[in-house]
């Protein structure tokens, strides 16, 4: 039971915090902006809570079975390397738009790293299973 008020209290806690946040970024309506924010992210606030509390989680490091095959390991690899490269490029773009006086939508920036994270991921993967067969 103890690890249940945990759980709810760090719920509220970083549930109100978001909603304090985003309230004070609106000129109007700041106590409604406050609810609706922490309303809607009070779930994943409270299962943010039950991951670190929770005693069922603590003991099953990992509570899934992994295979262990060669492809799962090619993927993990293959991923690890396009993550930093995907870092690498993003502080590269956010450095080019500050320098620069451009002012793209924020949903073809995130498209676009999307794309090329995922094809690099591919590309990667090909990689690796073509030099271990």
């Amino acid at each position: 039971m103890n690890h249940r008020l945990a759980s709810i209290g760090t719920g509220i806690v970083v549930a109100s915090g978001i909603g304090l946040i985003a309230a004070s970024m609106r000129d109007s309506y700041f106590w409604l902006t406050f609810v609706v924010f922490a309303a809607c992210t009070s779930p994943p606030s409270y299962l943010l809570g039950w991951l670190l509390f929770s005693p069922e989680v603590r003991e099953n490091e990992a509570p899934g079975e992994r295979p262990d095959n060669i492809e799962f390991s090619w993927l993990q690899r293959a991923g690890k390397s396009a993550l930093f490269d995907l870092i690498a490029l993003t502080g590269i773009v956010a450095t080019v738009l500050a320098v620069s006086n451009l002012d793209p939508s924020a949903v073809l920036i995130l498209a676009a790293l999307t794309i090329i994270g995922m094809s690099d991921l591919a590309l990667r993967l090909t990689l690796l299973r073509r030099q271990e067969t």
